[in-house]
C-alpha cells in the first residue's frame, strides 16, 4: 500500500544518508588505519584491551603482572608477524594481462620493475599491484627499469636481464631476437613470453638453452597453444600463468 511504499522511501532516503556521513567522516585525516594485521595479532590486542579494563576486578599487583604478560605477549606476535610478512628476495612474474612484469626484489626498500611494455604502468596497469602488495611489503617504491640498465644488482640489455643471486630471464615480447643468429648459445634461466611475441621459440633454441619458457598471461590463447607445443617439440619446460598463476623465484 501506500505506507509501505513511504516507508521503503525513508529507509532508502536514511540508508543514503548514513552512507554519506560515513564516507564525509572516512575522509577526516586518520579517520581510517589500515593495517595488515594477522587475526592472532588481532585477538592480541583486544585481550590486552580486556585486561586493561578489568582493573577493578584483580589487586593491582595481580593485574600489572597480567598487564606485562600480554604485552609482551603482543610484542612477540607483532614481531613475528612482521617478520613473516616482510618482502622477502626473489623474482616475481606478475599474473596481470593489463601490465605483463617482472619484479626483482632484494629487499623491501630494493627492487626493480621489468615492464614488457613501459607505457602500462605510467598509465596504471600496475596500481592493483602496488596498492596491495607494494605499499605493505615494500619500504620504498621499486626502480621501472624500462630499457637498457646496469648497477651492481642487475644488468638489462635489450630484454635480457641477469640478476646479482643467480636468476637471468628475458623478456619477449616483440621479434628482436628471433632475427639474431649465432653459433653458440647461451643459459638462460627464464624465457618470459609476452603479448607481442611474434617470432618462434624454435628460431630462439639456435641462441638461448633455457631451464623453463614462461607464458604470461596477455597472451593470446592461439599464441599460448602455440607456444606450448613448440616447448614440447623443443623438450623445454613451460609454466602457463593462465593455469597455474604467478610465478615466485628465490634469489639467492
Amino acid at each position: 500500500g501506500v505506507g509501505t511504499v513511504v516507508c521503503a522511501k525513508v529507509v532508502g532516503w536514511l540508508v543514503f544518508l548514513q552512507n554519506g556521513c560515513l564516507r564525509w567522516m572516512a575522509s577526516w585525516p586518520l579517520a581510517v588505519v589500515d593495517v595488515d594485521w594477522s587475526p592472532l595479532l588481532m585477538v592480541s590486542c583486544y585481550v590486552g584491551l580486556a585486561v586493561c579494563l578489568s582493573v577493578s576486578y584483580f589487586s593491582r599487583a595481580t593485574w600489572l603482572k597480567l598487564l606485562f604478560s600480554v604485552t609482551l605477549w603482543i610484542v612477540c606476535v607483532g614481531v613475528a608477524d612482521a617478520w613473516l610478512k616482510r618482502a622477502r628476495s626473489g623474482v616475481v612474474f606478475y599474473f596481470n594481462s593489463r601490465c605483463p612484469a617482472v619484479h626483482v626484489i632484494y629487499s623491501s626498500g630494493v627492487s626493480y620493475l621489468f615492464p614488457a611494455f613501459p607505457d602500462s604502468v605510467r598509465e596504471g596497469g600496475m596500481a592493483y599491484i602496488a596498492d596491495s602488495f607494494w605499499r605493505r611489503k615494500l619500504s620504498a617504491p621499486p626502480v621501472v627499469v624500462s630499457g637498457d640498465y646496469h648497477d651492481a644488482r642487475v644488468s638489462a640489455t635489450g630484454g635480457l636481464v641477469e640478476c646479482t643471486g643467480g636468476v637471468s630471464f628475458l623478456v619477449l615480447c616483440d621479434g628482436r631476437w628471433g632475427r639474431l643468429k649465432s653459433n653458440v648459445r647461451a643459459d638462460v634461466d627464464y624465457l618470459y613470453v609476452c603479448r607481442g611475441f611474434n617470432g618462434n621459440l624454435s628460431h630462439l633454441a639456435r641462441l638461448f638453452r633455457p631451464r623453463c619458457v614462461v607464458l604470461d598471461a596477455s597472451l593470446w590463447a592461439s599464441d599460448r597453444e602455440r607456444c606450448v607445443q613448440e616447448c614440447r617439440d623443443l623438450g623445454w619446460n613451460c609454466y602457463d600463468m593462465r593455469r597455474e598463476g604467478a610465478l615466485k623465484v628465490a634469489l639467492n
